[in-house]
């Protein structure tokens, strides 16, 4: 079998000393020197989870690189008993000394001599009961279990060792427990035996490479759900006591999400077996990707009759694709460095929203990236935003990595490169990316290259994304003095007052869909032409086609109507456009009158999420500039909240927000702002949720005996009941 003659031919390859450093920096005070590589650890541990403490043993063979009386691995409050070095039938003590919070150092007598050696350490260490992280225990039904969380840097808490992500190396763990609870781990248990003093002793199966932060493992009086196999791999969903039945939802999703990747990467699931282990209370964290022990907060994985929401089913399945991509993503090959967080999370939102919309295309998850466009974009615009390939130097760097930058903008940076190339080409360069570097650690640049394949412009235009912050504003001009073409300016979109510079500049791959079909163009410079296939001059250019662009058009006056009006707009460039126009009128770019023009033809427009977004168009904080604006929203005002409407009450506002997309989305609309108004105070005005409410029965509510929106929703026109034109009265 394809999977079985990867792992032997894997094994074959790291029973030698072939085991390379990762590239080391050793300036940076998170990095470990790198002159002694570890091979391989047999890890043995002792938990009980009605204890607070557990004690161990790990032997690491590795490979001293030059001579050295110092020997500096990672370790956290823990207490070191005795540190041996082995070598040759000779062994050496060491002195332990704790450098700092997370360095651990050994200092020998002698000087150790460079090559081969092994070394053994004994300690003993705390079982948290208060967080999860590190190892840790928690009580459910008079019931203690013990589990692990080690990503990113908890893997020292419970037992020495060089933790840090580029060091992905075998693993063999053993557990000893007591005699009438269960353990779980990454691997099949290989042997248990009875180790007296009603213990026993659990042996798992040696792993694959895996870096210290994806070692796993949970012990308890647990219960198993069968799942049967997938294509040869076994699979099981572990619960607290009593609670097996009701992973039986995740248990019928999971199958067909393993089947989806493996078709995409053209790569068996690269673990023997799967155990899918529900932890009690999860803090930081809803799910974790541990190879072949994927553990998952209760709440998120487990429902019983008559619990399992709509929302409970969407929240599972997005979940566990985004953890079971991580599987090639992240532990199959793994960043070299925090620095590359991205290759793990950006790559694992990404595709893990792909495989939910296969799986359940009913849920509409085409438009996933469209939120994850909003989302990044709310954090990028800002002068304190940061880079997606970002250093990581120490722990706060290395904990702001884990946000919307890492996980939103570089899943939509990925989807935009997708939509440019073509998704085939795409994931061919995925695939090749793999296969250049399965079961070891990449960088970013070694994906560029892979993707790239030879091709330097597309790695040049995608590190222009990645390696500095912020979003690119396209302002466009449609030119039509012989053959079409499209003028394009960029500078970097940036609010009103920002202190940001924003004479940035990145190469664009821009999608452009006109009448005439789909074009692709990369905008090089801070500025371009790009030729329109069309005959003559089209009458819409839409510069997002699909809305995967990580960019912000700006389009003419007029140009926008055009584009939006068309019957047959694609849903994800509606929504990209009409973030787009919230934005950009935020930033002055777009006059109130036309953002509100455009947007509230849509305030009932299927899907909800085009509803949601017109109605945050319209409901804008910034105040109108002009007289003509302040009159057009008080006149949408009055539209939109006629006389009769009921007068706020803080119930009334309490009840209707709980069913609006955004406290308070809709404010704004008459023009109030200052100290003491709701634009001041988001949320809290009188209008909030109201004019929300009065909207949607306005427009999706015909009269008795009409058929189709009320007046004053049409695509056309902006105007209220009884009067003719946009904002002028009938006559008598």
């Amino acid at each position: 079998m394809k999977r079985l003659i990867g792992l032997m031919l894997c094994w074959c390859c790291l029973t030698g000393a072939s085991v390379a450093a990762p590239r080391h920096q050793p300036s940076l005070p998170m990095r470990l020197a790198g002159n002694v590589v570890p091979l391989a650890y047999t890890l043995d541990l002792t938990v009980n989870p009605d204890r607070a403490s557990h004690e161990g043993t790990v032997s690491i063979d590795v490979d001293l690189r030059e001579p050295t009386r110092l020997v500096r691995l990672h370790a956290t409050d823990l207490v070191i008993h005795s540190a041996v070095w082995r070598r040759n039938g000779q062994t050496l003590r060491g002195q332990p000394s704790q450098r700092d919070e997370d360095l651990l150092d050994l200092r020998f007598e002698r000087l150790l001599p460079a090559g081969p050696a092994k070394l053994v350490l004994r300690f003993t260490g705390r079982v948290d009961d208060k967080d999860s992280a590190g190892l840790f225990r928690q009580k459910e039904g008079g019931d203690w279990y013990a589990f692990t969380q080690f990503e990113a840097t908890y893997a020292r808490r419970a037992f020495p060792s060089f933790d840090e992500p580029g060091w992905k190396v075998p693993w063999t763990l053993s557990l000893t427990i007591p005699q009438n609870l269960m353990a779980v781990a990454n691997t099949p248990v290989a042997a248990e035996r009875s180790a007296g003093r009603g213990l026993k002793r659990v042996q798992f199966e040696t792993t694959q490479p895996l870096p210290s932060y994806l070692l796993a493992f949970g012990v308890g009086p647990f219960d198993v759900l069968d799942g049967g196999k997938v294509r040869g791999t076994p699979i099981r969903f572990v619960t607290p006591r009593g609670r097996a039945q009701e992973a039986r939802y995740a248990a019928t999703q999971t199958p067909s999400i393993i089947e989806k990747l493996e078709d995409y990467f053209g790569i068996a699931y690269p673990y023997g077996k799967l155990d899918v282990l529900a932890v009690p209370i999860t803090l930081g964290f809803g799910a974790m990707e541990n190879p072949g022990l994927i553990t998952f907060s209760s709440r998120l994985m487990l429902a019983g009759p008559g619990e399992e929401s709509a929302r409970f089913k969407r929240d599972f399945v997005a979940i566990q694709a985004h953890e079971l991509a991580h599987q090639w993503f992240g532990n199959y090959v793994t960043m070299a460095w925090w620095d590359d967080l991205w290759l793990n999370e950006s790559f694992a939102s990404w595709m893990g929203d792909k495989i939910t919309e296969q799986v359940v295309p009913e849920w509409r998850f085409e438009t996933a990236v469209q939120d994850a466009r909003a989302a990044a974009m709310r954090t990028d615009r800002l002068a304190s935003t940061r880079r997606i390939h970002q250093p990581v130097n120490d722990k706060q760097s290395l904990a702001s990595a884990f946000d919307s930058i890492t996980y939103s903008k570089g899943q939509v940076t990925l989807a935009m490169f997708e939509t440019w190339l073509g998704a085939e080409r795409f994931r061919e360069g995925v695939r090749r990316y793999m296969r250049r570097h399965a079961w070891g650690s990449a960088t970013g640049d070694e994906f560029l290259a892979a993707l790239a394949d030879g091709d330097t412009q597309i790695q040049k235009a995608f590190k222009s994304f990645i390696d500095q912050p912020g979003i690119p504003k396209l302002s466009l001009s449609l030119l039509c003095d012989g053959s079409p073409r499209l003028r394009i300016t960029q500078s970097r979109f940036l609010p009103k007052g920002s202190a940001a510079v924003a004479q940035s500049s990145w190469q664009v791959p821009m999608t452009v869909r006109t009448p005439a079909g789909v074009r692709q163009f990369l905008l090089r410079e801070p500025s371009g032409e790009m030729p329109l296939p069309d005959a003559q001059c089209p009458a819409w250019v839409e510069a997002n086609a699909g809305g995967a662009g990580y960019y912000r058009p700006v389009y003419a006056p007029g140009q926008l109507a055009a584009l939006l009006s068309r019957p047959d707009i694609d849903v994800r460039e509606l929504l990209a456009n009409l973030d787009d126009a919230q934005a950009l009128t935020e930033s002055g770019d777009l006059s109130v009158a036309e953002a509100l023009s455009i947007a509230l033809p849509f305030a009932s427009h299927p899907p909800r999420a085009v509803s949601y977004a017109a109605l945050e168009v319209i409901g804008r904080r910034a105040p109108a500039r002009t007289v003509a604006e302040q009159g057009l929203r008080r006149r949408l005002a009055a539209c939109l909240w006629p006389a009769g409407t009921p007068t706020w009450t803080a119930g009334t506002q309490e009840r209707v927000r709980r069913r609006s997309p955004q406290p308070g989305s809709l404010g704004g609309l008459g023009g109030r702002s200052g100290p003491g108004s709701d634009a001041a105070h988001p949320g809290h005005g009188p209008d909030t949720g109201l004019v929300e409410r009065s909207v949607r029965h306005r427009c999706t509510q015909p009269p008795p005996g009409a058929a189709g929106r009320r007046p004053g929703c049409g695509p056309r026109a902006v105007r209220c009941p009884g009067e003719g034109r946009a904002g002028q009265p009938r006559s008598a």
